[in-house]
């Protein structure tokens, strides 16, 4: 996709301890087969194409193996894409922005229905003020509240 060889250019390769020049493996002195120039679709890649080649000039090896970096190869494609990166940030972000505020909205909703209900306690709870018992206050009060046909009324 992006056709390139290693971070900056192909002579990154030097510092790997398996392509250096003063290695003793088949690979000491090259690029890795993933660097070599393919001209037809699905062509088999000659995977010693890469042999020896840290040793020659950027410009013989044009034909051979790709020479730019992965780095500056990224960043081409994303000055090319950007109108695409951004359309694919906008559709995360947008929905993710939504819902926190509708999170946001939610919860003072329920900041006022606890107001409106007072502070009250459901019997099943532990009577001791503990960390989490203290989130589960807003059960309405037995006591306050009297069986009417159908539906509850507040007692005053």
């Amino acid at each position: 996709m992006f056709k390139c060889c290693g971070a900056n250019d192909f002579k990154d390769w030097e510092v790997n301890m398996y392509h250096n020049s003063s290695g003793t493996g088949p690979l000491a002195g090259g690029v890795p087969y993933t660097c070599c120039v393919t001209t037809k679709p699905n062509e088999v890649v000659n995977t010693l194409c890469g042999f020896k080649v840290l040793e020659q000039e950027r410009l013989d090896l044009m034909d051979v193996i790709y020479v730019r970096g992965c780095t500056d190869a990224f960043l081409i494609w994303v000055m090319d894409n950007y109108k695409r990166m951004a359309i694919l940030l906008l559709v995360i972000l947008l929905p993710q922005f939504f819902g926190v505020i509708v999170s946001w909205l939610y919860i003072g909703r329920v900041e006022e229905a606890i107001i409106e209900f007072g502070a009250c306690r459901d019997e099943l709870l532990p009577k001791e003020e503990g960390r989490v018992s203290k989130l589960f206050k807003c059960m309405p009060d037995k006591q306050r509240y009297t069986l009417t046909s159908s539906n509850r009324q507040r007692v005053k």
